[in-house]
């Protein structure tokens, strides 16, 4: 019956589709859709509990809260910050870790290196304001005039650069220092990070 075998096909396909995004790899539609790409399972990293936030020295260096990826394949983004904090608890700070990877063979669409292009996002669920930052580069940072090395194509289809960027996001974003209830997430070019949930209270 052509009508249950074109059925069939079009299920066939759906179900194709669907497997490649909850799998993680790119997907298109064939009517000329955008790439469609999922975070890795949590099996593929690991974001550190109970660490010392507060430790966070370097903004581009890692530390005991940084995010980890355990799949040294994946790229993409992840984000590590505290559940809660308190008003009432010494300096009012929310500091969060950033580890990022990514292919350089897949060039972004970005005008600047990655750690300075992410864009970190606080949503207040309580009130649906939204605010944004990026980690402003060291100041009268001298500019890097050493001639870099050809690198071979071959090679840089394989080669995953990674990094980390940490920032604190009550002076970055000049949250309000009142109990809200913060959604946050990072984001740059086709990568989105984990979701995490950080509670201010009195």
């Amino acid at each position: 019956m052509p009508f249950e075998n074109e059925h069939w096909a079009n299920l066939t396909v759906g179900l194709l589709l669907l497997s490649l995004v909850l799998s993680g790899l790119p997907a298109r539609t064939d009517c000329g859709g955008s790439e469609v790409r999922k975070m890795p399972s949590e099996s593929d990293y690991q974001i550190p509990e109970g660490c010392d936030f507060s430790s966070i020295g370097h903004k581009y260096a890692s530390n005991e809260c940084s995010p980890v990826f355990l799949n040294r394949q994946l790229t993409g983004l992840l984000i590590n910050a505290p559940a809660s904090i308190s008003l009432n608890e010494g300096e009012f700070k929310i500091q969060v870790a950033c580890a990022y990877r990514h292919r350089p063979a897949e060039p972004l669409n970005i005008g600047k290196n990655i750690r300075n292009s992410i864009i970190f996002v606080a949503v207040d669920q309580r009130t649906d304001q939204t605010y944004t930052a990026k980690v402003r580069d060291i100041e009268n940072r001298k500019p890097d005039r050493k001639k870099k090395p050809r690198v071979d194509s071959a090679k840089l289809e394989k080669k995953i650069v990674g990094g980390w960027v940490n920032i604190e996001l009550i002076e970055a974003m000049g949250l309000p220092a009142e109990v809200a209830d913060y959604v946050l997430y990072a984001t740059v070019d086709k990568y989105k990070s984990n979701l995490v949930t950080v509670r201010v209270t009195k």
